[in-house]
């Protein structure tokens, strides 16, 4: 091939929501030289829709189980585009014991339900508190889609530590019932990942987009951006 011509390969008869990698190897007289490993996953054939994806987080009601640390959260790391991140801080105390909230989640380069290919939660900040954590749900289109159920005592809670993670794999998400249940329900029921929605006076039909969900998709970007843009980073914070 003449230096800097370009081609294009596209593989084909693959299975849906498997993990493929390719390499490419080039070579002259000088000898070969191989690219990074680059893997990325298919979809599974359903296209289903995400319109909103969010995070619902019950801290364990234990003596300092809190965290005044925001949770970082990945995302979608398929190989393809680098995992979509939210780096959960909202405009209150997060994280308290015993508070059960739900966080909307960042859903960039994510536009069907495959493209969801793993979830990674950090403990991330700048103290060293632990946080304890006692369930965790990934909610798709207002919909639970996986849960984790970690139970209530010392001893099964799931402990975040100083930049402390929990993962959830491909292979994990996939088995979970939740998940099964929900690729169930959007294949038999072809409203159930329809978005709110309502008739104007001239017939035609409007997603509905509530106050609660503006709100808190404006305040879950604004609590990233504080953490995740140099230009803000250490010189913004939330008050309240």
């Amino acid at each position: 091939m003449p230096k800097f011509d370009t081609f294009t390969y596209t593989d084909t008869n693959l299975q849906p929501d498997t993990r493929y990698c390719y390499q490419i190897e080039t070579y002259n007289d000088e000898g070969a030289r191989r690219s990074q490993l680059l893997c990325t996953y298919t979809h599974d054939g359903n296209a289903i829709p995400v319109w909103r994806l969010q995070l619902r987080v019950k801290v364990a009601n234990l003596a300092n189980a809190g965290s005044d640390n925001p949770l970082r959260v990945m995302v979608a790391n398929n190989g393809q585009y680098l995992p979509t991140e939210t780096i959960l801080d909202y405009g209150q105390d997060d994280f308290e014991r015993n508070s059960d909230f739900t966080y909307d989640l960042n859903f960039d380069d994510i536009h069907e339900l495959s493209d969801i290919t793993d979830l990674r939660i950090i403990n991330y900040g700048n103290d060293q508190d632990d946080l304890y954590i006692s369930e965790l749900s990934l909610l798709v289109n207002q919909h639970e889609a996986f849960r984790r159920n970690f139970g209530v005592t010392n001893s099964s809670v799931l402990k975040l530590g100083y930049y402390g993670s929990f993962s959830v794999e491909h292979a994990e998400l996939r088995s979970d019932p939740t998940w099964q249940a929900f690729v169930a329900s959007s294949r038999n029921d072809r409203f159930f990942n329809v978005p709110p929605v309502s008739i104007s006076d001239n017939g035609q039909f409007q997603v509905v987009i509530s106050r609660e969900q503006i709100a808190s998709r404006i305040e879950s970007l604004m609590g990233h951006l504080l953490h995740a843009d140099s230009e803000l980073r250490g010189r913004f914070k939330w008050g309240f």
